[in-house]
């Protein structure tokens, strides 16, 4: 099939990285595949291979993408006559999708590696999610397919556009870099707890303090470390509850860390942890899955693809911090528990998430547009 497809991921547009590597992988299973970028960046056109070429959409502002990219798919339609027009996600990039196919005879793929929107906190979060729940619903209902990366999405998802829903994960290619061989000989000495993300509203900030503070009291004389890595607008009122609190000597915080540095703290950790809202497929659980650490987390869309409860870690319905902290306490105090579900993460991530994994996945859904 001849392939357009349109996406948010600036990342595109650098060179050697793990989009574009994906992107090329991509290309090998299509006739021929164009990607058009939302971005500022001026006469940015990259011919990868025969197969594979980006653009960018060289827009004055963001307030011009949606139009941009509009007229150069247009373009690249009539050039290549395209038979596939691939979305990222169901919003932004889907309305431009969608207007491109109507009353054509183009399929469209729509995306969803994101927010779930039939996620209860996510609409309550932002009258504009509730607009955009709208719009999902239009583009999805045009869409030929939907693919997915989070098993609860893919539920919510079937209920109502049934069997043109797949899943398909987003593997990170450096993923591995993130394994190690864990033997928790010091656990009876320390503890080093990890969370990673943006410090927003939808991470549940105030339950993520109400944990470390819990935590510090019920631990007694166990030396427990928390490494909070993360920025954004609340930043600020994360460093002064820490400060209010007293906690300082008990969480240690950095907002900025190379990628290449991550890794290090993942895999001098001993538990990973996620108190938010809602998430699409967190980036984080497949990192935290593969270097072997246990997670204890809300109830959000992925946990599914990677935890087993009391076998891989715990899943916390409804912000309750008493229990979260109860199952963190377990993992704290109970040595073989760390030890057999750190196991079992790791064996069961890397048996099941793999590029070999995602690319017969989105293989399978190339097949299916092709036969329907």
């Amino acid at each position: 099939m001849k392939t357009l497809m349109i996406s948010l991921d600036g990342d595109i547009l650098k060179r050697d990285n793990d989009a574009i590597r994906r992107m090329i992988k991509y290309s090998e299973m299509l006739d021929s595949l164009d990607i058009v970028v939302f971005s500022k960046k001026k006469n940015f056109l990259n011919k990868i291979s025969n197969q594979l070429s980006i653009h960018s959409t060289g827009s004055l502002n963001r307030y011009f993408y949606i139009l941009d990219s509009f007229f150069i798919c247009r373009d690249i339609i009539k050039k290549k006559n395209i038979d596939l027009i691939i979305t990222q996600d169901p919003f932004l990039t889907g309305l431009v999708g969608y207007f491109l196919v109507f009353r054509k005879k183009i399929k469209l793929l729509v995306g969803v590696f994101g927010t779930n929107i039939f996620d209860k906190y996510w609409l309550k979060e932002s009258f504009f999610h509730r607009i955009y729940k709208k719009i999902g619903k239009i583009v999805f209902k045009r869409a030929n397919a939907i693919q997915t990366d989070g098993y609860e999405t893919v539920d919510d998802l079937k209920e109502v556009f049934r069997n043109k829903v797949f899943w398909k994960p987003v593997i990170p290619s450096n993923i591995k870099k993130f394994s190690v061989n864990r033997k928790y000989e010091n656990i009876d000495n320390k503890v080093n707890i990890l969370y990673v993300g943006r410090l927003v509203k939808q991470k549940n900030l105030k339950m993520l303090i109400d944990v470390i503070k819990t935590i510090r009291i019920r631990t007694g004389e166990k030396k427990i470390t928390f490494t909070i890595i993360g920025d954004g607008p609340l930043r600020e009122y994360l460093e002064s509850e820490i400060k209010k609190l007293g906690l300082n000597d008990f969480v240690r915080y950095t907002k900025f860390v190379k990628h290449e540095e991550i890794i290090e703290y993942f895999q001098k950790s001993d538990i990973f942890i996620l108190t938010s809202y809602y998430e699409g497929f967190a980036k984080v659980f497949m990192e935290a899955a593969s270097a072997g650490l246990p997670i204890v987390t809300t109830r959000v869309s992925g946990v599914r693809n990677i935890i087993k409860e009391d076998e891989s870690g715990y899943v916390i319905d409804g912000g309750n911090v008493d229990e979260f902290c109860d199952k963190l306490r377990k993992l704290i105090y109970d040595e073989d528990k760390l030890r057999s579900m750190s196991c079992k993460i790791s064996e069961d991530f890397s048996k099941k998430y793999n590029t070999e994994t995602m690319n017969k996945a989105q293989l399978q859904i190339f097949k299916y547009l092709e036969l329907n």
